[in-house]
């Protein structure tokens, strides 16, 4: 059975690319039987279950009233039943699964069908062809929000006018489709405001989730909040304690990334535990790795989205106990920053015929650490 998989961080536009590819499927005929639509709404406080779900999916096969089957094993007996009946294929879109319990029972009992998830978290453990969906790119950043606001207005003139700050603007939003979204309809409402305008206040605020959920203009075409913060949120909450306080840390780190062995002595970890954790918020699309050597792992860096980082310095400031640990992992990581930057000087220093430094094996390989940590060290 091919199963596609489209995973990333809230708000990246999982569930638009899913819609968006099935439009065009369909278009080209890829598709005869059309497509079934199931929001799961797995991150909201009362996800939609497998039970409840197969309900749905009855109902748009034509099952419904007194034909649906009295019990729960009946009616995906039915489900499935159909979709083998089924001659021509069909796309089945499970959206916002959560949790593998949610779409496990609905999967079709033939490969003759395609099934489309998405989801924020990977599901690692299932045989599945799995895309990782990536903010946006600086200049589709720009595009996405041009057309946003020349779909309303074509004589609209901010972003041909004042393109230094619609790029600006782009940047604080961290080249995420929702925040862009919601940037556009700010500014949609602000119509007689320039682009400029917004920048300073988001600048000036210090957080673009803040400013731009304060004015957001209501709901997607989905209709589903327009808002950042809660979408943070939730997946925040969703993290086992040990999870959270590595995220929670990691937001307080000096730079945009971040090796292992840093992040192992930001949260008083080894570096075996730490690079687990990391892991497993990666696998929650709330981290990126970014590189890494097969061989040494704890050369691994990890790189936070911006709102990511906004959000969870915003989380920390919030709570006395949380900020009394964030300060001392500030101390922690400036004594790991001390201890090898003076390594890495130590073997830059090196004369043959002097006692060897033991840390770095060659002068390439601190130059390597002190490059790659060079937006700590400064900052």
């Amino acid at each position: 059975m091919l199963i596609f998989a489209v995973t990333g961080m809230g708000g990246v536009g999982k569930t638009a690319l899913a819609v968006e590819a099935a439009h065009r499927a369909l278009a080209r005929g890829w598709f005869p039987g059309g497509t079934l639509f199931v929001d799961l709404r797995g991150y909201d406080e009362t996800p939609v279950t497998a039970d409840q779900a197969v309900l749905a999916l009855l109902d748009a096969l034509g099952v419904r009233d007194g034909e649906l089957p009295p019990t729960t094993d009946r009616q995906y007996d039915a489900y499935r039943a159909l979709l083998v009946e089924r001659r021509d294929r069909m796309l089945l879109i499970l959206d916002n699964a959560s949790d593998p319990a949610q779409y496990l029972p609905l999967l079709p009992g033939t490969d003759h069908h395609r099934v489309l998830i998405t989801s924020r978290d990977r599901p690692d453990a299932l045989p599945l062809r799995v895309i990782d969906l990536e903010k946006l790119d600086p200049d589709e950043s720009v595009a996405l929000v041009t057309r946003a606001l020349h779909d309303t207005d074509e004589r609209d003139e901010r972003p041909v006018r004042e393109p230094g700050a619609l790029r600006e603007l782009a940047d604080l939003c961290g080249h995420l489709p929702l925040a862009l979204q919601i940037a556009a309809g700010v500014l949609r409402r602000r119509r007689h405001r320039d682009i400029a305008s917004l920048v300073a206040e988001i600048r000036e605020a210090g957080d673009a989730t803040a400013v731009l959920d304060h004015g957001s203009p209501g709901t997607d075409l989905f209709g589903r909040p327009l808002a950042l913060r809660p979408v943070l949120e939730t997946s925040y909450r969703r993290l086992p304690p040990d999870q959270a306080r590595l995220l929670r840390l990691l937001c307080l780190a000096p730079g945009p990334e971040t090796g292992t062995e840093a992040i192992a002595a930001l949260a008083d970890l080894p570096i075996e535990s730490a690079l687990s954790l990391l892991e497993d918020l990666a696998a929650r699309c709330l981290v990126t790795s970014v590189k890494s050597d097969p061989e040494t792992p704890s050369v691994m860096r990890w790189h936070l989205h911006d709102l990511v980082r906004v959000f969870g310095a915003s989380v920390v400031t919030g709570d006395e106990a949380w900020r009394r640990e964030g300060e001392a992992a500030r101390m922690r990581m400036l004594g790991f920053y001390f201890q090898r930057a003076h390594a890495a000087d130590a073997r830059l220093r090196w004369l043959p015929g002097l006692k060897e430094p033991g840390r770095f094996g060659d002068r390439g390989e601190a130059l390597a650490w002190l490059d790659g940590e060079r937006a700590g060290l400064i900052a």
